[in-house]
């Protein structure tokens, strides 16, 4: 469910469980396409951009957990034989854990804590599987190069114009960037500014006054390359956006400054454990 960062979360869960259990991870990529409501942002598997260990779950797979009351199952958290359906409380769940071999899991599990155990393993495969272009590799040696390079990432798009999006989301305002902008400052000499966003063109209109900035506008094909660029900063300045979420865990500068907005929803209480410890809330 959801589009690529949403799709890292319950990949790193499964593979977290499928690793703890030595057995195969599956992906149902039904649910993609399934919303006849319109509830959510329409998107497509994106996995594949990943080097992960993708195998998609056939029909033959699937019988075993939707026969019967599988909606109803799904909502809560059931045993029924050798098979066990899991779903996401929005917060850490510590039944996961104990999870057994033969499970299927139904939510977005957005906490390091269902995956924190393999993140050298996640390093691994949460790697490009594609080649980016002579720009982009051109930008990426840029941030490599630089000793204060700072992601930041404006989330858009469907928070403004999907109207179930933005009620549940809400969007980062400019007091949130100016003030992360100005903490960055105060710790970092000379910060360079690399400016991510789904809607540049408000970017440029209010980011304008910053010095020393860059907007980035990669026009990829691939909608991991601007998360694997924001990755490759020393410091992150992030959305409320599993998106940029992934681009700060995956950076490896032991020394990083990741700021975060202090509610992550409109429901300032929805899934605290969303966070890493070590991540500034501001």
């Amino acid at each position: 469910m959801g589009g690529l960062g949403n799709q890292m979360f319950q990949y790193a869960a499964g593979r977290f469980l499928a690793w703890k259990q030595d057995v195969p991870l599956f992906v149902d990529s039904g649910f993609l396409e399934a919303d006849p409501a319109g509830k959510y942002t329409k998107r497509k598997l994106e996995l594949d951009q990943l080097h992960v260990k993708l195998i998609i779950a056939d029909k033959r797979i699937l019988k075993t957990f939707r026969q019967g009351r599988f909606r109803s199952l799904l909502r809560s958290f059931s045993h029924g034989g050798k098979t066990t359906i899991l779903s996401d409380t929005h917060r850490f769940n510590e039944a996961f854990l104990q999870t057994g071999n033969s499970a299927y899991l139904n939510g977005f599990w957005q906490s390091e804590l269902y995956f924190i155990p393999i993140r050298s393993l996640l390093l691994e495969e949460f790697t490009p599987n594609f080649e980016f272009s002579a720009d982009e590799t051109k930008l990426r040696e840029r941030i490599q190069s630089s000793s204060n390079s700072v992601a930041i990432h404006v989330r858009r798009g469907d928070y403004v114009n999907h109207a179930e999006a933005s009620q549940f989301h809400g969007v980062c305002d400019m007091n949130y960037y100016d003030a992360a902008i100005l903490y960055v400052k105060s710790r970092v000499e000379l910060p360079e500014f690399f400016i991510f966003s789904d809607d540049i063109g408000w970017c440029r209109s209010n980011f304008g006054s910053l010095a020393n900035c860059i907007f980035v506008e990669t026009k990829s094909a691939h909608a991991a390359t601007d998360l694997f660029l924001m990755a490759e900063c020393n410091h992150n300045i992030i959305a409320n956006s599993s998106y940029s979420w992934w681009s700060a865990w995956l950076n490896k500068n032991e020394k990083k400054m990741v700021i975060a907005p202090k509610s992550w929803f409109r429901e300032p209480n929805f899934n605290p454990d969303i966070y890493c410890s070590n991540w500034i809330r501001r």
